[in-house]
């Protein structure tokens, strides 16, 4: 063992450098929707890198590289045994990260919190739920589209384009595309467009916020 990971969870991102000392590397990354930032400790030809939410301090995943020269192992018992780790601790969830041209090979082991990997899930099905309302959201943008043209009952809308994404975090799907409709001079014109939608599943209705790009 060369890092004892267990010990570290449910830290803050300060408690471990107390208790790792100094990370050779930091790196932090801010845009709107969240923080992410890592600490990286080198020891013994691995690297633990230490993730966690820059706003509120808290570690949120640790992931060790393999010590493999190739950069690649498929020796999955020495990655958790070099962190102290057996897979099915309730504390965490275990992640072999894999190679992009080769499957069969890891790149390390990625460790997640308990909290972080039960927030995963309530937003994975939050979103394997949100696909079904799909067509209502298409339908919901299309209305307010449609009210902001000039001759809206010309309006043709390559839905074949794409369907809403959603964003489980904030609950909102969101699309941009365009529609080709006639201007106020009978000429059909193209104009694109970016809505926000709220949808509730309970009444089917919608809060929509649409704006439109010549």
């Amino acid at each position: 063992m060369i890092f004892d990971v267990p010990s570290l969870i449910g830290m803050t991102v300060s408690e471990v450098k107390t208790a790792l000392g100094k990370p050779t590397e930091t790196s932090k990354r801010i845009n709107a929707d969240y923080h992410d930032a890592y600490i990286l400790y080198p020891r013994d030809g691995q690297d633990l890198m230490v993730s966690y939410d820059y706003g509120s301090n808290v570690v949120t995943d640790f992931f060790l590289s393999t010590d493999d020269a190739s950069g690649k192992t498929q020796n999955t018992t020495r990655l958790l045994d070099r962190a102290n780790l057996s897979d099915g601790d309730a504390r965490y969830r275990v992640e072999f990260v894999k190679v992009l041209n080769d499957p069969s090979s890891f790149t390390g082991v990625k460790i997640v919190t308990a909290a972080v990997a039960q927030h995963e899930d309530d937003l994975q099905q939050k979103k394997n739920d949100a696909k079904k309302y799909d067509a209502y959201v298409e339908v919901c943008m299309r209305h307010e589209v449609e009210g902001m043209l000039k001759a809206p009952s010309t309006a043709k809308f390559p839905w074949a384009d794409g369907t809403p994404s959603y964003n489980a975090e904030k609950n909102v799907y969101t699309m941009a595309s365009y529609v080709d409709a006639q201007n106020a001079y009978g000429a059909m014109i193209r104009t694109n467009y970016a809505c926000e939608v709220i949808f509730d599943t309970e009444t089917k209705g919608c809060t929509t916020n649409c704006k439109l790009y010549e």
